[in-house]
């Protein structure tokens, strides 16, 4: 089966956040099952390819206009990649979305529209013709628009991997898209002065997924739907929850190069020595205490306003307790600035303001509580690492953190991880109490709940299964 994934990001090519990631390790499971799955997505500014990639020239038609584009076929890591060139929309530019002062560009709809109708116009025309196109997230919508207002052909997957992003516009660029007033309202994206791209890929793909099962049933309420709940409530039946994978190859405590020692669940007592070069790196004090990481952005969904909020916040009460914490992450220059100031009243406190793989990875391997308070998750990936790692995660009871933790059970000795239960400061403050005094007078207990998490796998070969057969399921074959 010919299957084109079409994507705005693509690890290592593009990335902006784990859509990258998700979609280059689902093309390598796909084409180890295979599947003769391919990427199609923009070449961005900086992109190096091969001397002299296989070159296909192609016609993109947007409503009354044609416009020629090039496309390059190289390989990355097995999987065969088309680049669309394009100077002036994407190769000019050092963002993928945003300016450097992470402002959108102002074409953006008539960039990632001219990305879908590439999509549509290999489907058709090209050399090599997928028979499904798989679209992911709210840049690649307008492909699902285009193959739906020509009958469905080619079927489409779309792919919801963050169901708060929709890619928004105000109506008076519809033009752009090569859409008409009268098929944007036959196709449902009209909602008052504006076009919603998520909410027409909602409508029209002929299969919608997302990232996780739990996932799949929240964004259906009000609580999560984000002014979709109720098409997507109606389009149930068309909805499936497919739980992520991860890369054990690139996160695994047995070989992971970040780590000064490697351990396995035989050998996890080596995980401390790990722990006392985090310690040693950070600046905290080793006082046999409960270190707990957090890598994350820094922003609103994934619980900053509860533990850095202007009311209540739980930070400050959390470093009272018996207990050492070090956070990662970039994000609002609110939490960024209120991090920075709380580090330098509490001494049991790190905070490193960037981006670093290295300490990502040693957070990871080091710390024996991962904190997760998320407002909403649709899969999350760092209580995967966390549970590879033997590292305890500590996470609401939201989305795919459903999906991918068990509930700890003191007196079976079963599970996983902690749930925090309410998510407010109080909430997050009680559980993280209670697990400290699991951690001083259980060490047996603490052990058991890593070696049962390290025991979990998350594959991507099983997403991929799951894939295949709804690429099956539009095109009304088996093959």
């Amino acid at each position: 089966m010919r299957v084109l994934l079409v994507t705005s990001e693509f690890t290592p090519l593009a990335k902006a956040g784990g859509l990258g990631d998700a979609v280059a390790a689902l093309a390598g499971a796909l084409r180890t099952q295979g599947v003769d799955a391919r990427v199609l997505l923009p070449r961005y500014q900086g992109m190096e390819v091969p001397e002299s990639p296989r070159v296909e020239e192609l016609n993109i038609t947007m409503g009354s206009h044609t416009m020629w584009a090039r496309i390059l076929h190289v390989e990355v890591d097995r999987v065969p990649v088309l680049l669309l060139e394009h100077p002036l929309l994407f190769g000019s530019r050092k963002g993928i979305y945003t300016t450097t002062d992470h402002r959108d560009f102002p074409d953006n709809l008539f960039r990632f529209s001219f990305l879908s109708a590439a999509a549509y116009a290999l489907a058709r025309r090209g050399t090599w013709r997928p028979e499904v196109l798989h679209c992911h997230d709210w840049p690649t919508a307008p492909a699902v628009l285009y193959s739906a207002r020509a009958g469905g052909d080619p079927p489409t997957v779309f792919t919801i991997h963050n169901l708060g992003y929709q890619g928004v516009f105000p109506l008076h660029q519809l033009p752009t898209m090569g859409i008409t007033r009268e098929e944007a309202e036959r196709l449902d994206i009209v909602t008052g002065e504006a076009i919603n791209l998520l909410r027409g890929a909602v409508v029209n793909a002929d299969l919608l997924t997302t990232v996780s099962p739990t996932y799949a049933e929240e964004i259906k309420t009000p609580e999560f739907g984000y002014g979709l709940e109720t098409i997507l409530r109606e389009r149930g039946e068309k909805l499936r929850g497919i739980l992520n994978g991860m890369d054990y190859d690139l996160w695994n405590p047995e070989t992971d190069p970040h780590l000064p020692v490697h351990y396995t669940v035989e050998t996890l007592e080596r995980k401390e020595e790990v722990k006392r070069h985090l310690l040693s790196l950070a600046g905290l004090p080793d006082r046999g205490r409960p270190l707990v990481g957090m890598v994350t952005r820094l922003v609103h969904q994934k619980g900053l306003g509860i533990l850095c909020g202007p009311s209540d916040p739980a930070l400050p009460q959390l470093l009272r307790l018996p207990l050492t914490m070090i956070v990662l992450g970039t994000g609002e220059r609110r939490f960024e600035e209120y991090l920075r100031t709380l580090a330098s009243q509490y001494p049991n406190l790190s905070v490193h303001i960037t981006f670093d793989e290295h300490l990502a990875h040693l957070i990871e391997g080091g710390a024996d509580f991962f904190l997760m308070p998320s407002l909403y998750e649709p899969c999350g990936l760092n209580q995967m690492y966390s549970l590879a790692y033997g590292t305890i995660p500590v996470v609401s009871r939201r989305g795919g953190l459903v999906d991918t933790v068990e509930e700890v059970d003191i007196r079976k000795g079963s599970g996983t991880g902690f749930f925090i239960d309410p998510l407010t400061p109080h909430g997050i403050v009680e559980t993280m109490r209670r697990i400290c005094e699991l951690y001083l007078t259980s060490p047996d207990l603490i052990r058991t709940i890593r070696e049962n998490g390290m025991r979990r796998r998350f594959l991507w070969e099983d997403a991929a299964r799951s894939y295949l057969s709804c690429y099956r399921e539009v095109r009304g074959s088996s093959d």
